[in-house]
């Protein structure tokens, strides 16, 4: 069963604010897309969505489908840079399954998260 109308929480921030929760008291302008609750959606809708082939097009689709408040944010070109493609059939990267490990730990304060 789908709701045809996402209920509105409000949760005392954005997404960004809320998936970061170590932030400074500045505003938070980057997500963590790698803290549990919401890789855990992100694999799931790969599972659902993506396919042998793992469409980024279609996992967009999908995360957005299921939670339009989480995932506006989110761009199929950041799963790009997620996926390693190297071999016959695509799989996380390296780079990605570290930091899927560190979930909340986003690294050094004030860097952005892929450069930790």
């Amino acid at each position: 069963m789908e709701l045809k109308e996402t209920p509105k929480l409000d949760q005392g921030g954005t997404t960004a604010e809320l998936s970061r929760p170590a932030r400074s008291k500045k505003q938070a302008k980057y997500h963590n897309w790698f803290m549990p609750f919401i890789f855990k959606q992100i694999e799931n809708a790969r599972i659902v969505a993506g396919g042998p082939n793992w469409s980024t097009r279609a996992i967009e689709h999908e995360l957005k489908k299921k939670d339009p408040v989480v995932f506006k944010d989110f761009r199929r070109q950041t799963l790009d840079e997620w996926i390693d493609r190297s071999q016959d059939k695509p799989k996380w990267s390296d780079k990605t399954l570290a930091r899927i490990k560190r979930g909340n730990d986003i690294g050094h304060a004030g860097k952005p998260p892929w450069d930790c």
